[in-house]
């Protein structure tokens, strides 16, 4: 069985206080936002809402995109 591969929301989490850390990253205002905007994408900081099968009832909670095209 195949690992399922990591959306990029996930990569930017898995690096993101590592790379603020890093001596002046030098980050524009809108570079900032759209970096924390990406963090919080598809997760529950955003809000979601429940799927559910009309056939076997199975529910799954999607959570919201951050809507930034970058």
């Amino acid at each position: 069985m195949t690992r399922p591969r990591p959306t990029v929301a996930e990569v930017i989490r898995s690096v993101r206080d590592k790379f603020l850390e890093g001596e002046n990253p030098g980050l524009t205002p809108a570079q900032r936002r759209t970096l924390n905007d990406l963090t919080a994408c598809r997760t529950a900081a955003l809000g979601g809402h429940v799927l559910e099968c009309p056939e076997c009832g199975h529910q799954q909670i999607a959570y919201n995109s951050c809507g930034n095209r970058h």
